[in-house]
């Protein structure tokens, strides 16, 4: 058996600062570099915001450069916060999209035992008392002067309290990303509701940011980078996602005091930017600009030679590797990526020899398109679907399915319908407008709310076709509840109730996931860059069968999509002749799916089981009662 070495110059794209190669070439954009650690400086120093634009080529490293930064900061000694947040997002859903992001970001440890927004809380509560430990009430008290001399809420500083003090810490950050509570979670830990409406909850989130750098404190820079700038454009000529962008960047550097904002873009997409930016949004994201050029033939030598000693390669490959480089290095400067699949391609040669004589060479790993992406999409949805929350699926859903849905049905389109308070989007599928609502409440109360206020809607804007989306781990609203009782009264007017599989939503996340990185110059198959309309073809011919299933169920008029597969009749059946009657929730329970989705499948095929309304409601056996027992 051959066993072939991994080629350590390919499948090395940096998709996270946080987590880099570990090979630093530091000629290579010391330019870039060191503008950034000044700006950071004055930051510090002068404590106000500053911005900056990077562009470069796809390839050309703007990513390696933000995790060169936090490298910087982590070994510098100053107090500082790096967050980075991937624009994978929508313009209705911007600054939760933020706030999330940049929790995230903070929760990371960089090697210490606490994460930074620990310690940047921590390090505000030490500047008043210079003690290394401090009683409770104390404590307590000095958390009060910071809430009033920095402008904090009530909520928030209960938060990071019971944050740092390890106290429900699942509830704890889930709070300070947004999210829904049970009303049980927030009056035990003494925290007040998130707003539930739509604009409301977007300017909460604006407000809950800017509370955070102000806690964070002044003179401590927080670095902000946003990356995949290209995937908020949807689709062709898409300018809203990119707008939204712009103002979100100037109200952050006009209103907050310790932010350096760095956006990174592919060079060819700055025009598309700038013309989608209002001008006075354009220069609070452009303070300052710089370019990432290309790299000389030296620069990628000091390269290749760190990824080989590095990669625990034999080193005597080096010499005909370098001279292999020589020989086809172009005449023109390269990207760093470019320069990588060189160097690959040199491998490739040296380890396994051309395939024929003048053809290209044939590497072991290399792999079609198709192939690659399958490949691609396979890995991403594994990692989603291990890590994906009830909580998530609000951003996955808003993101994904505008994008998505219309390579699926070529007949479906977003709309730019008037905003309605509690209406998320509204798709358009051939002559018929369908609104979609998230209704993915933890807490009772808000989902009752929401459910009423849609019940109105579909009153007094003649919704129709409104299709409402949950969670399936998210609890169903209890028989008898006001939830209940609005949900029932939403489908008897026609709105469609759907409970996605966890597999549906991972699917359609890691599509999106996938089609945002080539959007970004940031897919590539062996050192050949994989576009975003190649990644369109493909999700069209090949889009996954729990996404679809999702997305017909979305597109189809309620009643017209079959409940229950045959094999799920079957079962039902089975259990109907052995129990004869029992409840819809104790039949859940056994078919291991959502009460309220079974119920749903239920009334969509009258008459093929018993069914009475409750409350609870019932299921039973009809063969009993035609015959008797």
């Amino acid at each position: 058996m051959v066993h072939h070495m991994i080629n350590p110059f390919r499948h090395r794209i940096v998709s996270d600062p946080f987590s880099g190669p570990g090979t630093t070439v530091a000629e290579i954009h010391r330019d870039a570099f060191e503008q950034c650690l000044h700006l950071i400086d004055v930051v510090r120093r002068e404590e106000r915001s500053v911005s900056m634009l990077i562009a470069g080529a796809p390839g050309s490293g703007k990513t390696h450069l933000l995790h060169r930064v936090h490298q910087a900061l982590i070994h510098g000694g100053y107090p500082h916060a790096f967050i980075a947040i991937r624009l994978h997002t929508s313009s209705k859903r911007f600054w939760r999209h933020m706030r999330t992001s940049c929790i995230d970001s903070l929760l990371r440890t960089s090697g210490s035992s606490r994460s930074q927004i620990e310690r940047l809380f921590l390090r505000r509560i030490w500047q008043k008392v210079q003690l290394p430990a401090v009683g409770f009430r104390q404590f307590l008290q000095v958390t009060d002067t910071l809430r009033l001399e920095s402008d904090l809420s009530g909520s928030f500083v209960k938060a990071m309290i019971h944050l740092v003090r390890g106290v429900d810490r699942v509830n704890v950050l889930a709070w300070l990303k947004g999210h829904s509570l049970e009303e049980e979670r927030l009056e035990a830990l003494g925290l007040e509701n998130p707003s539930e409406d739509e604009s409301s909850a977007e300017e909460q989130a604006r407000f809950f940011l800017k509370e955070l750098f102000r806690m964070i404190g002044p003179g401590v820079p927080v670095v902000l980078c946003f990356d995949q700038v290209e995937a908020l454009q949807r689709h062709e000529g898409d300018k809203e996602g990119l707008f939204t962008f712009g103002q979100a960047v100037r109200t952050l550097y006009n209103e907050c005091r310790n932010l350096l904002l760095l956006s990174c873009i592919q060079i060819l997409f700055y025009g598309h930017l700038k013309e989608a930016v209002c001008d006075p949004d354009f220069d609070g994201l452009t303070e300052h600009q710089i370019s990432l050029t290309a790299i000389q033939l030296e620069q990628a030598a000091q390269l290749i030679h760190l990824r080989l000693e590095r990669s625990g390669e034999d080193m005597m490959l080096e010499p005909q590797l370098m001279a292999n480089l020589r020989e086809r290095w172009p005449t023109s400067r390269q990207t760093a990526r470019e320069a990588l699949t060189i160097a690959a391609e040199c491998y490739d040669e040296i380890r396994y020899g051309r395939k024929t004589v003048g053809s290209q060479p044939q590497a072991p790993d290399s792999r079609s398109e198709a192939d690659f992406l399958q490949g691609e999409f396979e890995q991403r949805f594994e990692d989603i679907r291990r890590s994906i929350h009830p909580d998530d699926l609000e951003a996955i859903l808003h993101s994904a399915i505008p994008v998505i849905c219309p390579l699926h049905d070529g007949s479906c389109t977003e709309m730019d319908a008037p905003s309605l308070s509690d209406i998320d989007m509204v798709l358009r599928h051939k002559n018929r407008r369908i609104p979609i609502s998230f209704c993915n409440q933890a807490n009772q109360t808000t989902l009752a709310a929401r459910l009423k206020r849609l019940l109105t809607l579909m009153d007094t804007h003649r919704l129709q076709d409104l299709v409402l989306i949950r969670h399936p781990k998210r609890t169903f609203p209890k028989s008898q509840s006001k939830a209940h009782v609005y949900l029932n009264d939403l489908r008897r007017k026609g709105a469609k109730w759907i409970v996605p599989s966890e597999e549906a939503i991972a699917a359609l996340a890691a599509l999106r996931d996938v089609l945002a990185d080539a959007q970004s110059g940031d897919l590539s198959n062996g050192g050949t860059p994989i576009g975003p309309e190649t990644v369109r073809q493909w999700i069209q011919m090949a889009c996954d069968a729990a996404a679809s299933s999702l997305l017909n169920d979305i597109l189809q008029p309620a009643g017209t999509n079959v409940p229950f597969s045959p094999e799920m009749e079957t079962a039902i059946r089975g259990i109907l002749q052995e129990t004869r009657v029992l409840f819809v929730s104790e039949l859940a329970d056994r078919l291991k799916m959502d009460a309220g989705q079974l119920e749903e499948g239920i009334r969509m095929k009258p008459g093929w089981v018993g069914f009475m309304e409750g409350p609870p409601p019932l299921i039973f056996d009809p063969v009993v009662t035609r015959n008797g027992p």
